[in-house]
């Protein structure tokens, strides 16, 4: 449990200790969904084999083994698990070489996901952000985007933005913004405190007519309609069992914590076996979930139901667990206390809970 012992420290700090970011130890975990073919080693697993996250399948369950680690060091990672299945599905030959060949070096390299807006969170057909084209065929970003983690520190960013006139079905366009145009003066990065998985960096970030050229638009050799948010669907089909195991690797591993830590009756005993079961049937919703998107099955009500059970479960794991430790919670339990407050923050990755329970009921009724 090596990246559980940075985990409290991380929070008291807000941000990731020194001596983590300097341990090469971790280097292939930051690397984790870089293709093989751009020099990745990859993670070796208990069978001897070779992974390197680049299925939705290997993604959920690699999500959920570090996510027992800790749930705010996984969304706190370097690396292309944000960017890397978007700029696969929609980037040209070189603007993955240029994502993909970043993150190989010793140093961590963040990246970010804009699609969050203060006024369109769930709705993204709702976002604001405006992309102006010039004489030259290059693009003016304007607009702002909120809660957006590892915002303050990413050296990549995907901003989604509308192009041309907003009504048209393919106006919102993605762009891959890199280090030097977020050093642009148009562009502010400001922390959000959070309660919960403080030192995943969550930024509002404001564009004032920041300068893109043409080349970082995604997916530009591609038909509008196969790019943009459109073209993301298949991509969110794919991360939205990763969230789902992040919450599944939370509660397992509050679960284990209460067991090791705590003398438990057996009628405490009994509950937790009744969680556990809960938790082993969440499994295999989102592996289902995964390997419906590795099959190119975009289903919806499939991946939704995994997300509305895992946000039910890590909800109720985390808060069972630490009402077992009662008044010694904040003094002898602090990781538990944190992983309560991190729950919390899963309930908003990747939809809410109402959001879910609309799209299956949409879909089944």
């Amino acid at each position: 449990m090596e990246m559980r012992s940075h985990a409290l420290e991380a929070d008291r700090m807000e941000d990731l200790p020194a001596a983590y970011i300097g341990n090469s130890f971790f280097l292939p975990v930051w690397q984790l969904g870089t293709p093989e073919h751009y020099g990745y080693q990859g993670i070796k697993g208990s069978d001897g084999k070779q992974y390197y996250g680049e299925s939705a399948l290997e993604l959920a369950i690699w999500t959920e083994e570090i996510a027992y680690a800790d749930p705010t060091m996984l969304v706190s990672l370097p690396g292309p698990q944000l960017l890397g299945p978007l700029v696969r599905v929609l980037g040209n030959k070189e603007q993955q070489e240029r994502l993909f060949a970043s993150f190989l070096g010793e140093q961590p390299i963040w990246a970010s996901f804009g699609l969050t807006e203060p006024g369109a969170g769930s709705d993204a057909g709702a976002i604001r952000t405006t992309a102006c084209t010039n004489e030259e065929g290059d693009y003016h970003l304007y607009g702002e985007k909120k809660y957006i983690g590892n915002g303050t520190r990413s050296s990549w960013l995907a901003l989604f933005a509308k192009v041309g006139d907003p009504m048209k079905p393919y106006a919102i366009q993605c762009f891959l913004l890199d280090k030097s145009s977020l050093t642009d003066p148009g562009l502010t990065r400001t922390s959000l405190a959070s309660l919960g998985m403080k030192a995943g960096k969550l930024a509002h970030i404001c564009l004032d007519g920041v300068q893109v050229s043409k080349e970082h638009l995604l997916g530009r050799h591609k038909s509008p309609l196969r790019r943009g948010l459109h073209g993301a669907v298949e991509v969110f089909y794919r991360m939205r069992p990763c969230v789902s195991a992040l919450a599944l690797g939370t509660s397992l591993a509050a679960m284990d914590y209460v067991e090791e830590h705590l003398n438990l009756d057996a009628n405490k005993q009994i509950q937790t076996a009744r969680l556990r079961w809960k938790l082993e049937k969440n499994r295999l919703l989102i592996y289902r979930a995964a390997q419906e998107a590795d099959q190119g099955i975009y289903r919806p009500r499939t991946s939704s139901i995994a997300k509305w059970v895992a946000n039910q479960c890590v909800y109720e794991v985390t808060r069972f667990c630490a009402q077992l430790a009662g008044g010694s919670l904040f003094i002898d339990h602090p990781l538990l206390e944190k992983w309560l407050r991190d729950a919390r923050m899963i309930e908003f990755m990747e939809g809410t809970s109402n959001i879910h329970k609309r799209i299956i009921g949409h879909e089944m009724f």
